[in-house]
């Protein structure tokens, strides 16, 4: 479903494609430095589809950035095209605090 064509030139990748570790060292700088973080959308309280064509078409069509989870759903499918595997995992930051907070 993911235009990789698409999705490494917006992150500005021209390394080889292959599912290595210093190809994924490469997509990663690449990734983190071309596509910004932002939470418009969330604090707006509007709609945020995590589906690859409304990320895909968000971040790489419209420009845009997006935030955690729309990144990892694009990185992913990134990885995917490319032949990585891996496995999906949630996370939060707890900065030391004991209580569950969102």
């Amino acid at each position: 479903m993911l235009d990789l064509e698409g999705y490494l030139g917006r992150i500005g990748f021209r390394g080889e494609r292959a599912a290595t570790e210093s190809v994924l060292r490469e997509l990663v700088r690449a990734h983190v430095t071309a596509l910004p973080f932002e939470n418009f959308d969330a604090v707006l309280g509007a709609a945020i589809p995590l589906d690859v064509p409304a990320v895909q078409d968000k971040m790489l069509r419209r420009g845009r950035g997006g935030y955690c989870y729309e990144h990892a759903v694009l990185f992913a499918a990134a990885l995917e095209r490319l032949g990585f595997r891996f496995t999906a995992l949630h996370g939060r930051v707890t900065l030391g605090s004991e209580k569950a907070t969102p």
